[in-house]
C-alpha cells in the first residue's frame, strides 16, 4: 500500500511516501517559512519525483500533534481533505508517539519524546524502547512538562535515558543538569521530527485496523492557543469589573 505522511506541527514540516512500511521519498525543511504555502507544493513534488498519481494512494495519514497550533491545523485539514477526496483512509498520528518510533537503540531504553512549548516546556510522552518490541511502549500520559517535572517522571527508573524532538534540542541544558548522566539528548538533525516518523506509526495503526473518519479527526492541542488564554484572562478581569 502507498502511505502519504504529512506533518507541519513543528518548524519541520514536509511529506513522506512509503510503499509497505518502506521509505519510498521525503520532502522536509527547517526553516522559517509558512506550512500553509509549502506543503501541498512539497506533497505534488514529492508525488511527481516518484512517479506516482493521488489516485494510486492507499491511505493519507497526519501528524495531528501536539506542537504549533497553526502547524497542527494546515496538516490535519490538508490530511482530511486528500483522504475525502481519494475516499481513502485517514490516520490521525500523536506527534508525540512518532518522535519515538525508529528510536532501537539494540538495547532496551528509555525515551523521552519532546516538543517545545516555549516558556521552559514541552509537550511530553516517556516510552520503553526494548530490543525486543516492533514498537515503542508509552508508559506515560502525554503532557505539558518543565524538565524538573520530567525528572519526577522518570525517577522510578534509572536506566540510560534519550530525549528526543525539539523540546530536547530547547531544552538541553536544563536536561543534562536534572538527568546527569544517564541523559542522551540527540543531537538536532536527528533530534527532529520526521513525516516517515510518521507515515510509519500510521501503518502500524492501519494494520490494527485503525483509522479516522474526516469528521472526526481533529488536532491534539493539550493546551488553549495563546489567544485562547488572552481572551479568557480578558473575560475574567471583565468579570472582576462588574
Amino acid at each position: 500500500m502507498l502511505i502519504l505522511a504529512i506533518d507541519t506541527s513543528t518548524a519541520t514540516g514536509g511529506a513522506a511516501l512509503l510503499r509497505d512500511g518502506r521509505l519510498i521519498g521525503e520532502t522536509m525543511l527547517s526553516v522559517s517559512a509558512v506550512h500553509s504555502e509549502r506543503l501541498m507544493p512539497a506533497v505534488e513534488w514529492l508525488l511527481s519525483a516518484a512517479g506516482v498519481d493521488p489516485s494510486q494512494l492507499g491511505a493519507v495519514c497526519a501528524g495531528v500533534g501536539p506542537g504549533s497550533f497553526t502547524g497542527v491545523r494546515i496538516a490535519v485539514s490538508a490530511a482530511k481533505a486528500m483522504a475525502y477526496a481519494l475516499a481513502v483512509p485517514l490516520v490521525g498520528v500523536s506527534t508525540l508517539d512518532a518522535l519515538a518510533a525508529g528510536r532501537s537503540a539494540g538495547t532496551d531504553v528509555d525515551v523521552w519524546s519532546l516538543i517545545d512549548a516555549r516558556h521552559g516546556r514541552c509537550y511530553s510522552a516517556r516510552y520503553v524502547v526494548r530490543a525486543s518490541a516492533a514498537e515503542p511502549e508509552r508508559v506515560s500520559d502525554y503532557a505539558i512538562r518543565t524538565v524538573d517535572q520530567l525528572g519526577v517522571v522518570a525517577d522510578a527508573r534509572l536506566g540510560p535515558t534519550l530525549f528526543v524532538g525539539d523540546g530536547a534540542v530547547a531544552l538541553r541544558d536544563a536536561i543534562a543538569g536534572r538527568f546527569g548522566e544517564r541523559a542522551c539528548v540527540a543531537e538536532q538533525p536527528w533530534a527532529l521530527l520526521r513525516p516517515v516518523q510518521v507515515g510509519l506509526v500510521g501503518a502500524a495503526m492501519l494494520a490494527r485496523g485503525i483509522s479516522h473518519s474526516p469528521e472526526a479527526l481533529v488536532p491534539q492541542y493539550l493546551k488553549a492557543s495563546e489567544p485562547e488564554i488572552r481572551a479568557a484572562a480578558q473575560g475574567e478581569r471583565a468579570g472582576a469589573e462588574i
